[in-house]
C-alpha cells in the first residue's frame, strides 16, 4: 500500500511512502484513532493529511496526530485522527434559524465557511476546502450548546445518527471537498448464523428510558424556566399524559434543555428517547473477501436489520476495523457503553 502525506496548510505533496502494517478504525462519534508503521521516517507533522491507497482505491483519509519511534524499533509508528476531526472545534452557535429557514445543509455551508474558510485568519484558514451541499432538510435537532458553543465534529456526528445527515470530505484536483447530503439507506441484512459472520458478542441495557424530566430555559441566563415530563408509551410514541394506560415502565433521566423555541426543546427531547433504539453493542467480524456480504456495504451511520439467536433486532453500524494482521473486518452496532473505556469518551 502507499501512503501520501499533504501538507495541512496547502495539499501540496510531502512525501510518499509504502507501507505493510496498519489498523484503521472508524466509528460514529470521530474518536478512535488508528496507526499505520513506515520503514522509513516519514516527513510529517502533526495536522498533515495521510491518504493511503492500495492501488486505485482509497483505504483510509485520516489527520497524524503523532509519530512514535522507540530505540528498540526500527520503524516509524503514525496515529491517525478521522479526517472529520478537521472539524473538532468549538465554535459560536450563530445563525442557528437558518437551520428551520433554509435547511441544514445550508447552514453547514455557512457555518464551516465562517470559521473554517474565511474567518479572517489567514493563517488558520483552509483556503483549500470547498463546501457543497443541496440539502434542505430543516426537521433536525440542533446542536448541544454551552455557554453559547457547541463542538462541531460531535454535531456533525449526532446528524449521521440521528437524522441520515453525512457530511463526506473528499480530494479534488484543488483541494477537498465537504459534500453535505441526506442519505436515504436501506437496511443491511446481517444473520450472525451464517459461515461468514463469526465472534459475534451481544450486551443489550434491558431497561429503557421511560420517563424523561425536563427543565427548559430561553437562554442560559433567563430567569424563567418550564418544568415537563415526558413519558414513552408502548406503540414507541411519547406522551406529557402521566396517566396514559400505555405507559411503560422504564429508567427516569432528568436534563436541562435550553432553546428558544419549544418545537427545538422537544426534538431534543425525542432525540433522548430516539437513543433506546441503539441502546446495545453487538460486536462481530465478517471474511473481508465475503461474497455473501462485500465490505463496502458496511458503512459508518448504516442501519441494519441484525439476525441473532435472541431474535431479531435493529440497529445501526457506528464502528468497523481493518488491520494488516487480520482478514476480518470488524464491525460494532449499537451505541451503548459497555467499558470505562467506552464511558470516558463519551
Amino acid at each position: 500500500m502507499i501512503a501520501y502525506v499533504l501538507d495541512k496548510k496547502d495539499l501540496r505533496i510531502k512525501d510518499v511512502l509504502e507501507f505493510d502494517e496498519y489498523a484503521f478504525k472508524e466509528d460514529i462519534d470521530y474518536n478512535d484513532k488508528s496507526t499505520v508503521k513506515f520503514i522509513k521516517q516519514p516527513n510529517l507533522e502533526d495536522g498533515d493529511f495521510v491518504y493511503c491507497k492500495d492501488s486505485n482505491t482509497t483505504v483510509f483519509f485520516g489527520i497524524c496526530e503523532k509519530i512514535k519511534s522507540e530505540s528498540a524499533e526500527v520503524d516509524y509508528t503514525v496515529t491517525l485522527l478521522q479526517k472529520e476531526n478537521l472539524f473538532n472545534r468549538f465554535i459560536f452557535a450563530d445563525d442557528l434559524d437558518l437551520i428551520t429557514e433554509k435547511g441544514i445543509g445550508e447552514y453547514l455551508k455557512i457555518t464551516i465557511d465562517r470559521n473554517f474558510i474565511n474567518s479572517q485568519d489567514s493563517l488558520l484558514d483552509f483556503k483549500w476546502l470547498d463546501v457543497h451541499s443541496t440539502d434542505t432538510t430543516k426537521e433536525v435537532s440542533k446542536p448541544d450548546i454551552e455557554q453559547g458553543v457547541f463542538n462541531l465534529k460531535t454535531y456533525l456526528g449526532n446528524l449521521k445518527q440521528h437524522h441520515g445527515i453525512f457530511t463526506e470530505l473528499k480530494f479534488n484536483p484543488d483541494g477537498i471537498d465537504v459534500i453535505i447530503q441526506k442519505r436515504n439507506s436501506s437496511e443491511l441484512m446481517v444473520d450472525m448464523e451464517v459461515s461468514d459472520v463469526s465472534d459475534y458478542i451481544e450486551n443489550y441495557d434491558i431497561s429503557v428510558l421511560a420517563k424523561l424530566n425536563v427543565k427548559w430555559k430561553k437562554t442560559e441566563e433567563s430567569a424563567e424556566e418550564v418544568r415537563k415530563s415526558f413519558f414513552l408509551l408502548s406503540d414507541r410514541t411519547i406522551s406529557e399524559n402521566v396517566d396514559s394506560p400505555q405507559r411503560v415502565e422504564g429508567s427516569i433521566k432528568s436534563v436541562s434543555i435550553i432553546t428558544e423555541k419549544e418545537e427545538d426543546m422537544r426534538q431534543q427531547v425525542f432525540n433522548e428517547f430516539a437513543s433506546n433504539r441503539y441502546n446495545h453493542k453487538i460486536t462481530f467480524n465478517i471474511v473481508r473477501n465475503s461474497k455473501l456480504y462485500p465490505e463496502q456495504d458496511f458503512y459508518i451511520g448504516r442501519p441494519c436489520m441484525i439476525k441473532t439467536k435472541s431474535g431479531v433486532r435493529k440497529s445501526m453500524i457506528t464502528k468497523k476495523e481493518i488491520s494488516s494482521n487480520s482478514a476480518l473486518l470488524k464491525i460494532t452496532l449499537g451505541n451503548m457503553k459497555v467499558t470505562l473505556t467506552d464511558k470516558l469518551k463519551r
